[in-house]
């Protein structure tokens, strides 16, 4: 059991495979399809990737996703950063 306080930081490299073990266990995909598709989020300097952490052990994840839309596209979806 965890007692330690909720730490929210930049994700590192060592963070993606907890990262992904915890999407794979809810959604479709392989725990390294969900990897290297992390592996190129934290690369992407577009993007920002945070790891939730207690007592070093990462337990949820967010990322940021820039979708651009055209004009046209804009009056269905908005367009900008999202937060997954």
């Amino acid at each position: 059991m965890t007692t330690g306080e909720i730490v929210i930081r930049g994700a590192e490299l060592s963070d993606l495979t907890a990262s992904a073990q915890l999407i794979s266990n809810h959604e479709s995909g392989t725990l390294k399809d969900w990897q290297s598709r992390f592996e190129k989020d934290l690369a992407d300097p577009r993007r920002l990737f945070l790891v939730a952490t207690v007592d070093d052990y990462v337990i949820g994840y967010g990322h940021t996703t820039l979708h651009a839309r055209t004009l046209d596209e804009e009056a269905f979806y908005p367009g900008g950063y999202f937060l997954s």
